[in-house]
Parts: C-alpha cells; structure tokens; sequence
C-alpha cells in the first residue's frame, strides 16, 4: 500500500489495473462542477472521506479518499471516463 500511494502522489500516470473505470458526468462547462462533485459523493457513498482529483497522464482520477492510512486505496480509485476522454 506505500508504494500504491507514492505512485499515486509521485508518478505521471497512475496503473489502469488498479483503477476501477467510472462513466463520469462531464467535469467542465456551466453546471457540470456541482453535478459532477454530486456523482463522486453519491459513488464514494460511507467510504467517502478526502476525496482527491488527479489529472494524470493517462487520464482523470478520482480516490475517495486521500488521507494517509494504510486502508485509504480500498475505499476506491477511480479511472473517470466522460465523453471527452
């Protein structure tokens, strides 16, 4: 789990094997914000706790929760894929 979080924190990209993929709302444009910020709280649900955004080379992620514990990978990362990725 420490290298899972270096990765995440340190590297450019961020391995599609340990990402669940997520059809996402579009996150730009007028509106999308609030709808978009909605859908990941509905998705992380009780396991929602810093809830983490991260553009990466190989795409946008999502990690519901990003605080420094061992556990915080099991609650759920997420490769988001919307219509413009």
């Amino acid at each position: 789990m420490v290298v899972e979080r270096l990765v995440w924190v340190n590297a450019d990209n961020y391995p599609d094997w340990l990402a669940y993929d997520l059809s996402s709302p579009p996150l730009e444009g007028p509106g999308n914000l609030e709808k978009a910020a909605a859908f990941f709280d509905k998705t992380c649900g009780d396991n929602r706790g810093q809830l983490s955004v991260k553009n990466k080379e190989n795409g946008i992620f999502m990690r519901c929760d990003d605080s420094v514990s061992l556990n915080s990978w099991f609650k759920g990362v997420y490769h988001l894929r919307t219509e413009a990725n």
